[in-house]
This record gives structure tokens, sequence and C-alpha cells, in this order.
């Protein structure tokens, strides 16, 4: 397994990884919109781990503030 720093593309698996359950699906692309922003913006940081066969298994991250 690595490591990496989540960027904007990886937005969709973090909020899948926040609503993971079916009945707040709806919130996933609020959210992914939000992550992708915040990324860009330097107010949060993430780390996906990968597998060895590519699947994000873990994740974390964090907001800044100021």
């Amino acid at each position: 397994m690595s490591v990496c720093p989540a960027t904007s593309a990886d937005a969709p698996t973090i909020a899948h990884h926040r609503y993971p359950d079916e009945e707040d699906a709806a919130e996933r692309p609020i959210y992914a919109a939000w992550v992708e922003s915040a990324l860009e913006r330097g107010l949060y940081l993430g780390f996906l781990g990968i597998a060895n066969g590519g699947e994000t298994v873990a994740g974390a991250g964090l907001t800044l503030l100021e």
C-alpha cells in the first residue's frame, strides 16, 4: 500500500468515504464540490491509502482554519 496526497480529482472518492451510505448519496456531489475547491485553495489537506491494485482503501483529511 502507498499513501498519496489527495488532489482535486480525488474529491468524489473523498465524498464517498464521507457519505458511504446510499441514504446520504445526495450529499456526495455537494461535499465533493466543496472538497475540490478547498483542496485548490489550500484549505483542505487529504491523504489516500492506495492498495497495490490501485484501489483507494483508506483516507484521512483535515480542514485548515485561520
